[in-house]
């Protein structure tokens, strides 16, 4: 999908997530969790919507934190 923001996102039990969101910071899609010793590049996930829902609450309750590229290497 064109014009959204991609990153990588830790759950507070550790696992990596890879999240889509559109140019206004709505979650669209994700993938995961995802092994950290084997994280790609951001295009190269399959976003599905199939757990936008359980992300959605994970930021709402503080639960993701976005990570930086520097954390993810």
């Amino acid at each position: 999908m064109e014009n959204t923001i991609r990153g990588f996102w830790q759950h507070t039990n550790g696992k990596i997530y890879a999240i889509e969101c559109d140019t206004f910071g709505k979650i669209i899609g994700g993938v995961g969790p995802l092994d950290p010793n084997a994280l790609h590049d951001l295009d190269h996930y399959d976003y599905k919507p199939a757990i936008t829902g359980w992300l959605i609450d994970a930021v709402a309750q503080r639960k993701l934190r976005k990570l930086t590229p520097a954390s993810c290497r």
